[in-house]
């Protein structure tokens, strides 16, 4: 087996994108795994963004924060009328029970946490009655892993938020890390990145185009924006 081989294969069983280079990617997943971390922290992977951490919660202010305002934050779910229109639950709490297009009778992808520490996604019009008492907290989104935008109603006009701008999300890896995630790009070229590259396990697109928006001590992205809710690492 070659040197070349050798690194691919170790690369594919940290769960690093399989190059064949044993570059930051492979560097970082090899510290996280080993290493005695001290979260979280942010990385540049990919010409992308990524905070990795164990926990989030949500800052929901009706349009008075900015990410500016907390450290190692992204921007959160899709918002209208300094309103949430995807899921969002924090400690227990509806924020918003419903998908961004549900009105066309069309479902989005929800990752959540439950007060177990079990951390699932479904896809789906609201989280399910016999879940909600259980959710610690839970975000909606454009689905990575199982992308399909026409499914969860982004076609003709809603198709938008597919277009190359600034793009935010969430995903998990195969650890059980929580990675909030930037990277300016295509929302095609965001699923490759998020779920070929990184290799998460479930990941969900976000709010783009001028709501998108990170803050952490290295990377700081539109950090003055007026957000309907953040999502702060913790």
């Amino acid at each position: 087996m070659t040197l070349d081989e050798k690194i691919k294969a170790v690369q594919s069983a940290l769960g690093a994108y399989p190059d064949g280079k044993a570059g930051p990617q492979t560097w970082d997943t090899l510290y996280r795994k080993f290493a005695d971390v001290k979260y979280p922290y942010s990385e540049n992977f990919f010409s992308g963004i990524v905070i990795f951490t164990k926990d989030i919660k949500i800052e929901y202010g009706q349009n008075r924060k900015a990410t500016k305002d907390f450290v190692n934050s992204i921007s959160g779910v899709f918002q209208w009328d300094s309103k949430a229109i995807s899921v969002l639950m924090q400690d227990g709490k509806v924020i918003c029970n419903s998908a961004s297009h549900t009105w066309l009778g069309k479902p989005e992808t929800i990752i959540y946490k439950t007060k177990h520490g079990v951390i699932n996604a479904i896809r789906a019009i609201s989280v399910p009655q016999d879940l909600l008492s259980d959710i610690e907290w839970a975000i909606g989104g454009l689905g990575l892993h199982n992308y399909d935008p026409a499914a969860e109603g982004f076609t003709g006009a809603y198709s938008d938020v597919l277009r190359s701008t600034g793009h935010t999300g969430i995903g998990i890896t195969k650890e059980n890390e929580i990675a909030l995630l930037y990277k300016n790009c295509s929302g095609l070229q965001f699923k490759d990145w998020a779920i070929n590259k990184l290799g998460l396990k479930f990941a969900i697109m976000l709010d783009g185009g001028h709501i998108a928006s990170m803050n952490t001590p290295n990377y700081k992205y539109n950090l003055n924006q007026k957000q309907n809710n953040i999502i702060v690492a913790i």
